[in-house]
C-alpha cells in the first residue's frame, strides 16, 4: 500500500524543479524611458551532479505537457504526460520507459482540486486502486489524505497536514496507517526560507503535488525532518543554497543533508521567450 502513497514520486522525480517566471514589465531606466517588454523564461532541463537529468516540454500556452526523467546512462526512466481541461491539469499518465504504468485523474470544486483518482496497470488494464482527498482553508491546502480501495471499500492509509506562515509552508506532518488501521505520526518537517521569490510557485501544479517547494512564495533554504519521537533525522534533513543570474532566476542549487553524507548539485537551463 505504500506504493499508492509513493505514486506521486513518478511525477515529482528527485529534486524536481520546473517553472515559468515573469519579470516586471514596463520598468523605466534612469532616463525615464520604458525598457522593452521583459522575457518569460521556462525551465526546460535540470541536470543533477550524478549526470541524471529531467526534461520539460510545454505546449503553445506554455503549460507543461511532458516531464521526462533520464538515468545516469542517458536512458529514459519515469516520464509523465499531462492533459489540461480549461487550463487546469485533469490527467497525468505515468510511464516507465515506454510502458504505461499508472494515471491520476483530477476532479475540481470551485477551481480547487477536490479528489485525485489513482489508477495502476493490472494485467494490462488500468484499475482504480485509490484516491487522494484535498482539504483547504482560505485557498491554502491544509490536508492531503491517501485512500486505498478494495472490494468497494475505502481505507485511509496516510495523511499529510500543512501549516503556513504567510505564503510559505513552514511545517508538514506525516501520518501513516499501522496494523490496526489507525493513523500514527511518522514524521514532522520544518521548513525555513530565503527572501528570494520562488520562480516555480503558482504555475498551475503546486496544489497538484502538495509539495512545499511549489506551494511557497520563497525558496526553501533548510528542511529539518524529525521522527515520531521528535528526534532530528540528519540523513533526511537538508540545507539548500542557490546561485542566481542577473534576472534573479536561480540557475543552480546545492542540496546537502545535515550529516554531510550526501550533497547533490542541480543545474537549470531556461528557454526565454
Amino acid at each position: 500500500m505504500r506504493n499508492l502513497k509513493l505514486l506521486f514520486v513518478l511525477f515529482l522525480g528527485v529534486g524536481l524543479t520546473f517553472a515559468s517566471c515573469k519579470k516586471d514589465e514596463d520598468k523605466k531606466d534612469d532616463g525615464g524611458n520604458p525598457t522593452p517588454t521583459a522575457k518569460t523564461c521556462y525551465v526546460v532541463k535540470e541536470t543533477s551532479s550524478d549526470n541524471s537529468y529531467r526534461e520539460m516540454i510545454y505546449n503553445s500556452d506554455h503549460l507543461i505537457t511532458e516531464y521526462k526523467n533520464y538515468k545516469t546512462d542517458g536512458s529514459l526512466g519515469e516520464n509523465n504526460k499531462l492533459t489540461y481541461t480549461n487550463g487546469k491539469v485533469s490527467l497525468v499518465k505515468s510511464y516507465q520507459g515506454s510502458d504505461y504504468k499508472a494515471k491520476i485523474e483530477f476532479k475540481y470544486s470551485a477551481d480547487k482540486i477536490d479528489t485525485a483518482y489513482i489508477y495502476m496497470d493490472t494485467l494490462g488494464m488500468m484499475k482504480k486502486v485509490g484516491f487522494y482527498k484535498y482539504l483547504y482553508n482560505d485557498n491554502k491546502i491544509t490536508t492531503i489524505s491517501t485512500y486505498f480501495e478494495i472490494f468497494g471499500q475505502s481505507f485511509v492509509i496516510s495523511k499529510t497536514e500543512f501549516t503556513f506562515s504567510g505564503d510559505n509552508v513552514t511545517k508538514t506532518v506525516e501520518y501513516e496507517t499501522d496494523s490496526t488501521l489507525s493513523l500514527q505520526l511518522t514524521s514532522t518537517t520544518i521548513f525555513e526560507f530565503d527572501d528570494k521569490v520562488n520562480p516555480y510557485r503558482n504555475i498551475g501544479v503546486n496544489d497538484l503535488m502538495g509539495d512545499p517547494a511549489f506551494m511557497s512564495k520563497n525558496n526553501i533554504a533548510k528542511m529539518t525532518v524529525k521522527d515520531n519521537a521528535g528526534n532530528v533525522t540528519d540523513k533526511k534533513s537538508y540545507n539548500l543554497t542557490y546561485e542566481y543570474n542577473s534576472d534573479n532566476y536561480f540557475t543552480k542549487y546545492v542540496k546537502t543533508n545535515f550529516d554531510n553524507s550526501k550533497s547533490t548539485t542541480y543545474t537549470l537551463e531556461y528557454d526565454c521567450k
